[in-house]
């Protein structure tokens, strides 16, 4: 099948100028998935799983948030996670300006699935259903209540501190999974600053705390091997959540990049299954 691929920079709230690219279907677009990355990765990282996709009739667009790949911002800081909520709203817009009455879905990836509940919540948008892959839920498996209250203070008096490295070999038992996060030059491989820290932990705990501001099908993906969020914060949160249509799909052998796997074809077809069904409304 021929996908179309393009990719530019678009401006943001503030005229920060963020990179996306899109993967699109020639002809007969059953829907939009807009993708939100993780944590010191980019929209890159997820060129095969948007090439999937669009082989099933999606038009997949990605963003790298600010600070990250080849998206402007100070290097993988967020100041404020109201800011990533915002990019997001901008390009929504585009995408939706994009792909005019296509039913739309939002999917984010560890703390792109933060950002991605986050903004659901805060914002209420009109689209077809939300979908969450290893959410970045269990924030003290990350984050030690101790190294919190240090994230308080430092985050605040001095916000680009270096304060957390994140190990590479605790995204994915597959080697190659890790040999190309740690060779990938996009990639950021520094240590986590003490504001994004703060930000993170905060959006994190919003999330579970208000959960049940969902109120669109949800769907979740996670790995019952992941060491950076267990996948009992994903448990946690589709109990908090009351909607009705609501999903969770945990699985074995996968750890926390369960997309980018070997095994991850299985979460692809899942996932599609699922957005299959939510593409038409009886």
């Amino acid at each position: 099948m021929d996908i179309r691929t393009n990719s530019e920079l678009f401006k943001t709230f503030d005229s920060i100028k963020l990179f996306e690219q899109s993967y699109s279907p020639e002809k007969d677009i059953k829907g939009i998935i807009i993708f939100m990355h993780g944590l010191n990765e980019h929209s890159g990282c997820y060129s095969k799983v948007s090439r999937k996709f669009s082989e099933h009739k999606y038009a997949v667009n990605l963003f790298d948030i600010r600070g990250h790949g080849k998206s402007d911002g100070p290097l993988a800081f967020i100041d404020s996670f109201e800011d990533t909520l915002n990019d997001l709203s901008v390009f929504l817009d585009i995408v939706r300006n994009r792909y005019p009455k296509k039913p739309v879905f939002l999917f984010g990836h560890g703390m792109g699935a933060i950002v991605s509940a986050l903004y659901v919540i805060k914002n209420k948008p009109e689209i077809r259903g939300l979908i969450l892959s290893a959410p970045a839920l269990n924030i003290n498996q990350f984050i030690s209540p101790s190294l919190q209250n240090i994230c308080w203070i430092l985050g605040r008096l001095f916000p680009r501190w270096p304060l957390i490295k994140m190990n590479s070999s605790d995204l994915s038992k597959d080697p190659k999974v890790v040999q190309d996060f740690e060779n990938d030059p996009l990639v950021y491989h520094g240590k986590i600053y003490a504001r994004t820290c703060l930000e993170f932990i905060n959006a994190s705990k919003t999330v579970v705390n208000e959960g049940d501001e969902i109120k669109i099908p949800l769907l979740i993906v996670h790995g019952k091997e992941d060491r950076l969020f267990d996948f009992e914060g994903s448990r946690a949160l589709l109990e908090e959540v009351k909607v009705v249509d609501k999903t969770i799909h945990v699985y074995k052998e996968l750890s926390h990049s369960l997309l980018l796997e070997p095994q991850g074809r299985k979460v692809l077809i899942d996932i599609i299954q699922w957005t299959d069904s939510h593409v038409r409304i009886d």
